[in-house]
């Protein structure tokens, strides 16, 4: 049996981090919205997408099928937050 919550999770915020540049300056992290509701999937696509090869890639948070609607994802798209 599964609970509501994992009915209604659809996808998940997946944070990329690049690794500190010889400036010593912090760059930003980059932040998508990726419909699909396994982590290491939307952890994998969004991997695929920026050839990471460096950068820290992680699942964060998960969404609602609500939020993938809001942000106009259909299952298996990724979006950049700009």
């Amino acid at each position: 049996m599964t609970d509501k919550a994992s009915q209604d999770q659809a996808g998940w915020v997946v944070r990329v981090t690049a690794p500190e540049p010889l400036s010593g300056d912090l760059l930003a992290p980059e932040i998508w919205d990726v419909a699909i509701s396994d982590a290491t999937q939307a952890v994998n696509e969004v991997s695929e997408r920026i050839r990471a090869i460096d950068e820290r890639v992680e699942a964060v948070e998960e969404l609602s099928s609500d939020a993938i609607r809001g942000f106009g994802l259909k299952r298996g798209q990724a979006k950049q937050r700009l």
